[in-house]
């Protein structure tokens, strides 16, 4: 092998595929010029099908060469095309496009989005103005949008980019584009063999280790950010050896930064990655929120960094330095993988424990409480598995149908807390609204189990709380698999990324600016700035079940640090169903466990302990877990229906407690109820039901909306220009009027082309030449007053007189062969194509222009072509004839003088033509051969035109198509059964038996007024969104999805106002006219809330009953209507927009009399405590055995 390699020829002679100007290594594409290079290869920009230019990467080495694997050759194509198996499916507006990729001979070529220039190429031409660097608000406006990129490939796809550099992040219209992903790395294992490429003055430390961290770009970007900014890097290095060593063991110089800057940066570039910001947004928008010199800024709604440490503050001793920079900026330097000399790392390791002392040295002062009668409170709501993650997607629906978009409510934040990458994708999938966003999720992976038995860096041993062959229970999948040990086993793992992202969350939420503009904006008004937290998992499952705990006590300690001394951490737990004939095993088992340790905590004599980081202080509280704790029983999963109506109760539930008058409600009724011992108060739950009478205004919204959508996407697509002839017709005049379009003023252009060559009119140019020649033959008179005949016309003399013309003009021929129009003819083609680019671009503008207009759409577009194609034939018609015509009298006139121009041996065969003939032949012939070219070319040009307009034709055709496409994803009606509530019903117009009628009825006001009306709405959407619809129809992106959503949303709005304001109440008393039968209503929509979970027997068990209707007198008719059907009920009063909605929430029901931990559920668990080194619990070093008796 190391003989074939000595023999391999040269690279060059390997490549078959040929890299020059004009050269089209992939058919189609054209090479136009090398623009860049670099260790994997060079780039060149090039010419695309249809004309749009876009750049092709040429990979470096052969990957059909058959090398040793420690061979270079090949070794860099194959790197690239692994990382473009990684990256080809991440779709994003700041991540250079990927159009294709081929291997041609060996050779990996890659077709990509060509952009315009880099960073670096704008910071030195800022350099070149005399700045330091780029305009510092320019240039976060760079970085907010390449961390979003990164954030994304991070959260979603679980991929670092690995060569972050000034040079791969490039400039397009003014945004930035994360380009070059030769290095891409995914995440699974976090280890990964960072092979050659890398950039040294921006890679991160644990590279050169050879592993890879979710934070490793973040600190790329971070270098980037200084260096643009300030010229100066915060490594100084000037050889590669030097950089390595500054990077594992030196300390940041951050000092070239702004003071308000250097904590974010020092923290991105911490040596340990679990020491810097949990995502790279969060590190951009602190540097956004920091003035330049160091004071805080006035942004909307900041996101104040998390502490790190959850530790009890330790006391300060005297002269410790307390300052931000210096705590930031020494704060990376820890005990890492990277630690070489013993002495500097004591040293180090000293300045950490100062550094820490200094951060935690005294908790927060919480704000002063502030109540209100409005509805708002800060809130944080964390779900944990699937579960929890549908349960989330369906409160952020209703979030998102009331605020418009989670924009407006930043009071109010989302998190997913998951092990499994594919729950986390799927959870940012899904319709709009409900689809989280990648900053509302969180991937806590779980690791293969070597990660596990490897030493551990500042991680306490696992053997304390973990039996290690449990390890073995990870599937190379590397999901928990029902196991809740290794759901906390994952919790612990990341537990410090976790715990940062819950304080930065919590920092959000409770922000003042952000619940004064929710509360304000809303209408809705503030409860309380004291922030609730509520945890949402299913305690069946591993990672709910298995983290739930942890998670609470881990808020619990946040929140105290925030100063709030009872925190307000609710529980949202959902339960297996409890069947002897048909339960599983391991949900229910699970669930028994998870039970039993929720009892464990929440007795008075228990204490969690937990420790998560050797640099931490462990978590102690003698708490429960939760201040209050609800429990809701999950169906069968196989019912599918069943679930997703338990979804909706949990989704409403959390929606009502938190943006409505309803939980404001509910809270002073909780208040005013006898409450269980204090120190037994966690071994009690609550569970709650709803009964929804439902006016389906946004079901309502949305099919009217539907329909309209089809009903415009119908009007689009139409074939039918009859209508739209005339008015088609004086657009068509108007604007050729406008953009100078007609054979006139081709003609114009053509001769005006060839004058200015001539600097004179052609005919003049002609007569100028056959002049001299006409002046010696004419007759001049003698002495004796005669006349002398003129001098025979020397055919030497006309000979040259022709060629000087044919060296304008060219010259006919008889064989067939295209004409040599000579400089004119040249002059008159370069006129033409210019002239035929020219007046395509201004045709095809006129179409799309068509498109674009609501009035015409494509059966506009369409008459218009066949309109100006009828003009071009009219034209035609008469430029051919007449062409034909001149170019016969030019080429007879052309044989004439050739045959007088003949030798002299053939003199006696010359036709007798006079002087006069022969100038006269000298001047018509130029004169003929010229204006035959001209409509020559015109009429070429009107044919070329009539081929672009057939073009246009074909791309309106693909236009329908595509809208076919789109009118296909609206098919789909919205179902009856997905806008009734869970538990209610829905209240329609009357004489409507369903909501198709509803719309029927609605749909048939909507006259062809109405509909360009909304159809000029829906242009300006797409104007706004995706720039025009042609855009949309002929990009290779498909964004039909995106389209439509914009179509809908705007449909929707516009059916809204159709609809205009019903009251529910007046609504029911309308169609309940009868008193006693609206009373006998009221009353069981009252027993149609009651919960589940039967109550318990406990004296202090006690009931909260909310009925939510609307303001007004039908409002208070029906809330005095339900209080005579129900004497005995305490019916506590709130206000609803749409709806009528009876809320029932049971209280102090313990927990022990649970079915769950009842024979059934012990059952499951002593089965699952039977398997050998096996543990349905959590952890081993708690006895849970006292808790389940």
């Amino acid at each position: 092998m190391q003989f074939a390699k000595r023999l391999a020829p040269p690279r060059d002679d390997l490549m078959a595929v040929r890299i020059e100007s004009h050269a089209e290594p992939i058919p189609g594409y054209k090479l136009i010029e090398r623009i860049g290079g670099g260790g994997f290869g060079e780039v060149w920009k090039c010419e695309a099908p249809g004309g749009l230019h876009k750049a092709i990467k040429f990979v470096f080495g052969d990957l059909s060469a058959v090398i040793g694997d420690d061979g270079d050759d090949g070794h860099r194509a194959k790197q690239e095309l692994k990382a473009l198996s990684r990256v080809k499916t991440v779709r994003h507006p700041y991540i250079l496009s990927l159009e294709r990729f081929d291997v041609i001979d060996g050779q990996l070529l890659i077709v990509m989005e060509l952009a315009e220039r880099t960073l670096w190429d704008r910071f030195k031409e800022c350099r070149s103005q005399g700045l330091p660097g780029i305009p510092r608000d320019e240039l976060l406006n760079y970085m907010e949008e390449a961390a979003e990129a990164l954030d994304l490939m991070n959260n979603q796809y679980q991929l670092q980019h690995l060569d972050i550099k000034p040079q791969n992040l490039f400039v397009v219209h003014q945004h930035v584009k994360v380009a070059d992903f030769g290095l891409v790395k995914d995440l699974e294992g976090m280890q990964a063999s960072v092979t050659g490429g890398v950039t040294p003055v921006y890679a991160a430390p644990e590279t050169f280790d050879g592993w890879v961290s979710r934070f490793s770009d973040q600190y790329s970007l971070a270098i980037c950010y200084q260096e643009l900014l300030t010229g100066q890097r915060p490594f100084s290095g000037t050889n590669v050896r030097q950089l390595i060593l500054q990077h594992l063991q030196a300390v940041p110089n951050v000092a070239p930064l702004p003071p308000g800057e250097r904590a974010a940066i020092a923290k991105a570039l911490a040596k340990n990655p679990d020491d810097r910001h949990a995502t790279c947004q969060d590190m951009v928008q602190l540097l956004r929120n920091a003035s330049p010199l160091g004071r805080p800024s006035n942004g909307h709604h900041p996101r104040v960094e998390p502490s790190l440490d959850l530790a009890p503050p330790p006391e300060r001793e005297e002269g410790t330095s307390s300052t931000t920079t210096q705590s930031a900026a020494t704060a990376s330097i820890r005990r890492t993988p990277h630690d070489s000399n013993g002495g500097a790392t004591a040293f180090l390791r000293g300045m950490d424990a100062a550094v820490l002392q200094a951060e935690t040295a005294a908790a927060r002062k919480a704000p002063a409480e502030i109540t209100g009668d409005g509805a708002l409170l800060p809130s944080l709501i964390v779900g944990v598995g699937a579960v929890g993650m549908t349960v989330l997607q369906k409160l952020r629906e209703n979030l998102c149908r009331r605020f418009g978009s989670l924009a407006q409510a930043p009071h109010l934040r989302l998190l997913l807390l998951d092990t499994d990458p594919e729950v986390v994708r799927t959870a940012t999938a899904g319709r709009a609204g409900a689809a989280l966003s990648g900053s509302e999720v969180l991937l806590a992976p779980l690791n293969r189990p070597s990660h596990y038995l490897r030493p551990r860096d500042g991680k306490p041993a696992l053997e304390g709380w973990l039996n290690p062959r449990m390890l073995y229970r990870i599937p190379r999948s590397q999901v928990t698999t029902g196991v809740r040990a290794l759901g906390r086993l994952a919790f612990c793992d990341n537990y410090r990324t976790i715990a940062r992202r819950l304080q930065m969350e919590l920092d959000a939420c409770s922000h003042p600016a952000g619940l004064q503009t929710a509360a304000r904006q809303s209408g809705l008004g503030l409860r309380t700035n004291r922030p609730r937290v509520y945890v949402v998992a299913n305690l069946a499952g591993a990672t709910g079940g298995g983290v739930f705990l942890d998670l609470a006590y881990t808020l619990r300690a946040l929140l105290k640090q925030m100063g709030y001394a009872q925190p307000d951490v609710v529980g949202l737990l959902l339960l297996p169903p409890v069947d002897r004939c048909r339960t599983r095993v391991l949900p229910l088992g699970n669930a028994c466990a998870a039970l039993t340790e929720l009892r464990h905590y929440s007795s008075p004599d228990s204490v969690f302990t937990a420790r998560y980081h050797e640099r931490e202080a462990p978590i102690r509280d003698a708490e429960p877990p939760f201040s209050r704790c609800f429990l809701l029983p999950l169906p069968d999963e196989a019912d599918e229906v069943a679930t997703r109506e338990l979804v909706d109760l949990a989704g409403q539930h959390l929606y009502r407690d938190l943006c409505s008058p309803l939980g404001k409600a509910a809270d002073l009724g909780r208040a005013e109820l006898p409450a269980p011992p204090w120190p037994s108060r966690g071994l009690f739950y609550q569970t709650f039901g709803l009964y929804q009478l439902a006016w389906p205004r946004h079901a309502l919204m949305r099919e009217t909306g539907r329909r309209l959508c089809q009903r415009l996407l119908q009007r689009w697509m139409s074939k039918d220009s009859k209508p739209l002839r005339e008015g088609v017709q004086t657009w068509i005049q108007e604007e050729w009027a406008r953009l100078g379009l007609g054979s006139e003023q081709l003609i114009g252009r053509l001769r005006d082309a060839c004058q200015q060559l001539l600097r004179q009119a052609p005919e003049d140019a002609f007569l100028a030449a056959v002049q001299p020649l006409a002046e010696r033959c004419a007759l001049a008179p003698s002495a004796g007053k005669k006349t002398t005949p003129p001098p025979d016309l020397s055919p030497a003399d006309a000979a040259a007189i022709l060629a000087e013309l044919e060296g304008l003009i060219g010259k006919p021929t008889d064989d067939g062969a295209p004409e040599a129009g000579g400089t004119l003819g040249r002059r008159l083609q370069e006129a033409s194509e210019k002239l035929v680019n020219e007046w395509g671009q201004k045709l095809a503008e006129t179409s799309v222009h068509l498109i674009e207009e609501p009035q015409f759409r494509l059966a506009g577009a369409e008459e218009a072509i066949r309109q100006v194609v009828a003009s071009i034939e009219q034209i035609l018609q008469h430029h051919e004839p007449l062409a034909r015509d001149l170019s016969s009298r030019a080429s007879e006139a052309y044989v004439r003088l050739k045959s007088f121009l003949a030798p002299a041996k053939v003199a006696g065969r010359r036709p007798p033509l006079s002087n006069a003939d022969v100038l006269e032949l000298l001047r018509v012939y130029p004169k003929w051969r010229f204006q035959s070219l001209v409509l020559q070319q015109a009429s070429s040009a009107f044919l070329s035109l009539r081929g672009h307009l057939s073009d246009e034709a074909r791309e309106i055709n693909f236009c329908r198509v595509r809208l076919a496409e789109l009118q296909r994803l609206l098919e789909t009606p919205t179902s009856a059964t997905e806008s009734k509530p869970r538990a209610g019903r829905l209240l329609l117009p009357s004489g409507c038996k369903d909501l198709t009628e509803a719309v029927d009825g609605l749909l048939a006001g909507v006259g062809p007024e109405a509909l360009l009306e909304l159809d000029g709405r829906v242009q300006a959407a797409i104007r706004q969104q995706f720039t025009a619809l042609v855009q949309i129809c002929l990009s290779r992106a498909n964004q039909l999805k995106n389209v439509e959503a914009s179509l809908m949303r705007t449909a929707e709005e516009f059916a809204g106002e159709l609809l205009g304001v019903t009251n529910t109440a007046e609504l029911f008393l309308e169609q309940h006219p009868d008193e006693e039968n609206a009373k006998g209503e009221a009353s069981g929509f009252f027993d149609e809330a009651q919960p589940e979970l039967a109550p318990g027997k406990a004296s202090y068990t006690s009931e909260v009953c909310v009925l939510a209707a609307p303001p007004g007198p039908a409002g208070d008719r029906f809330r005095a209507l339900t209080r005579a059907a129900l004497p005995e009920v305490e019916v506590l009063s709130a206000t609803a927009e749409d709806d009528i909605l009876f809320y029932r929430e049971v209280s102090n029901l313990p927990l022990a009399e649970l079915e769950h931990l009842g024979s059934v559920g012990q059952d499951a668990y002593r089965q699952m405590s039977a398997a050998e080194d096996f543990t349905p619990h959590t952890r081993i070093d708690v006895d849970f055995s006292t808790s389940s008796r």
